[in-house]
């Protein structure tokens, strides 16, 4: 269930700094320093994970310095009730529309079995969480000093 928690935490809190309903995207994005295939993505296992934001860039410094910046303006300010609501409130009507098909039922299920929960954890969790959990979940795994930054140039 804790593992589930972490997720659920984590997930809301990229959604909140970097989903594309955003300010920071539609800023990024105004701006000409992120594509359409940004993302925020994360990855949790008992003892280990890691989460990532980024996507093609002509500018990859100026968009690692304003991702960078915007988990420390988190950090500072807080997550906005407003925010986490709405991102919330999206989880959970996405977390009720999987049981309409199979298809998607099933890696959930799934995931949630060799994590050793079950989907009634993810549902505790979606319900449970607030904002100052994920605030402290950006605390935890987000914290800008231990960010690693890759950047491939095109061939």
């Amino acid at each position: 269930a804790a593992l589930v928690r972490r997720r659920v935490e984590l997930s809301i809190a990229g959604e909140i700094l970097f989903g594309t309903a955003s300010r920071f995207y539609q800023e990024a994005s105004a701006d000409g320093i992120l594509e359409e295939d940004f993302g925020f993505s994360y990855q949790t296992f008992p003892g280990r994970g890691y989460a990532a934001a980024g996507g093609r860039s002509r500018f990859p410094d100026r968009l690692r310095r304003r991702i960078l910046a915007r988990i420390r303006e988190a950090l500072d300010r807080g997550i906005e009730r407003d925010d986490f609501d709405r991102v919330r409130t999206k989880a959970i009507g996405d977390f009720l529309r999987v049981f309409h098909s199979p298809a998607a039922l099933g890696p959930i299920l799934a995931s949630c079995h060799f994590a050793g929960s079950t989907l009634f954890d993810y549902r505790d969790a979606l319900w449970k969480t607030g904002p100052s959990a994920a605030l402290a979940r950006v605390r935890a795994d987000l914290s800008p000093d231990r960010c690693a930054v890759s950047t491939i140039d095109p061939v």
